[in-house]
């Protein structure tokens, strides 16, 4: 008789029927016959010493053993996971409603540190980046040789290339030059932002609501004309006209929320009249051999501006 560590299935060494065992019997039966070869040395000597009812009866018993055996082993890892579930809902504890939205609140900024963690890295990797192309000496002798508002925008495009659209930061230098392309034409202005990092409009319009221009003469545009010419070279380029227009307004009466003032009256700057406004009129100077013009002052009227009104 073939022992238990012999390859072949039990069924065979048995020269059983086939339909004594089922399929899922016939699975859990080979790992049976594999054994070790000390079971096999012990069930020959006990063959030798005339024990053939033990061994005739283990043998037979193998499969129902081994079934029994891995459901106990089953039941075992069961009960195991049983007690370390049990444990691990002893030590646990139930968040109030204060406890979990300060646990929300951890949780919201952990990322929020993760996410500043990442932005710090990369600003890290561009400056390197930006220090050796600054130390560069023929970038430095290229730069030299570029004029001053195409020395901005080449600065921007490097500094804010590869940023989302909303973590962008632009300084004053950088918005007064893209208002200025803005106004000479917005549609060229909207084809520009296509291929270069540029301000929004909407951003330029809001720096345009905080310069506080009023009507009348504007002693800051005559200081930013005073430190202009001084830079000029000759006086002919410091000769200009003093030129001015009317134009008719349709009348209305709004509130400036930002400013606190009703606008829409008849005013000059000095004194404002109980009068609906319907004309304004601006002055404006222009350059004779330099090519440059700068409004100065406006005002609002009723009709058109009377010659007494323009002497004053």
């Amino acid at each position: 008789m073939p022992c238990l560590g012999d390859q072949r299935p039990l069924r065979q060494t048995h020269n059983l029927p086939v339909s004594n065992f089922s399929a899922s019997e016939e699975i859990l039966i080979e790992p049976v016959s594999q054994l070790s070869s000390m079971h096999c040395d012990v069930l020959s000597q006990g063959k030798e010493n005339n024990e053939p009812s033990s061994t005739h009866t283990l043998e037979h018993k193998s499969a129902p053993d081994a079934l029994e055996m891995m459901n106990t082993n089953q039941q075992n890892v069961n009960t195991k996971k049983r007690k370390v579930i049990s444990k691990v809902k002893k030590h646990c504890v139930k968040m109030t409603k204060s406890e979990q939205e300060l646990y929300k609140k951890l949780t919201s900024v952990q990322r929020k540190l993760s996410l500043c963690k990442n932005r710090l890295s990369n600003n890290a990797k561009q400056l390197k980046v930006a220090k050796k192309l600054s130390s560069n000496p023929e970038f430095l002798k290229i730069m030299e040789s570029v004029p001053a508002s195409a020395k901005i925008l080449l600065m921007l495009q490097f500094r804010e290339q590869g940023k989302k659209a909303k973590g962008r930061r632009f300084n004053i230098q950088e918005k007064i030059l893209s208002l200025t392309i803005l106004k000479q034409s917005p549609k060229a202005y909207r084809f520009i932002r296509k291929i270069f990092t540029l301000p929004a409009p909407q951003t330029l319009r809001k720096l345009l609501t905080r310069a506080n221009i009023k009507p009348g003469i504007n002693k800051k545009i005559f200081m930013q004309l005073k430190s202009k010419s001084a830079e000029m070279k000759s006086a002919n380029e410091k000769l200009c006209l003093l030129i001015f227009d009317e134009m008719s307004l349709k009348t209305n009466v709004t509130y400036n929320e930002r400013k606190d003032t009703i606008t829409g009256f008849v005013t000059n700057g000095t004194e404002t009249k109980p009068l609906y406004a319907n004309h304004a009129q601006v002055f404006m100077i222009r350059g004779l051999h330099r090519n440059y013009k700068q409004p100065v002052s406006y005002t609002f009227s009723a009709g058109a501006t009377k010659g007494p009104e323009l002497a004053r």
